[in-house]
């Protein structure tokens, strides 16, 4: 699977960063983020309190090592659960409606097994077959 990743370089306000703690990918099949979501077209689409939520976060969190922005943003999630959850639940509907994520989905979906039908008897079909029942004969 070829995905071309979104072009956005970590961002000058630290907001990049933050989305890609709270999804960062596995550099294999789950790109971060920031790879996958175009960040100004997706902060445009956030509510003006979720939008500053989010800009105050990242400027708090700017320039910090991954451990300590982790701790701050679980540290926002605790004391602000009702902003947090707004932006995670955007975060998480961008993501996930990106074409590579969407592409990355679908192939893991199709990897697996497939469960038999309800509706669909694999050994009344095989009678079916063997007996020519239903055949049309002219």
């Amino acid at each position: 699977m070829k995905t071309t990743p979104v072009q956005n370089s970590m961002s000058s306000d630290g907001t990049a960063e933050v989305l890609d703690a709270l999804i960062p990918g596995d550099g294999a099949r789950w790109p971060a983020f920031s790879a996958a979501v175009a960040i100004d077209p997706f902060k445009a689409g956030l509510a003006p309190e979720a939008r500053l939520g989010l800009a105050e976060m990242g400027a708090a969190t700017l320039g910090l090592p991954d451990k300590d922005r982790i701790e701050a943003i679980a540290g926002w999630e605790k004391s602000d659960p009702s902003a947090f959850g707004v932006i995670l639940k955007a975060a998480h509907r961008a993501y996930y409606t990106a074409p590579s994520v969407a592409s990355a989905v679908q192939t893991l979906a199709n990897a697996g097994p497939r469960e038999a039908s309800l509706q669909f008897d694999v050994d009344l079909v095989q009678q079916v077959i063997a007996s020519d029942v239903g055949r049309r004969r002219l």
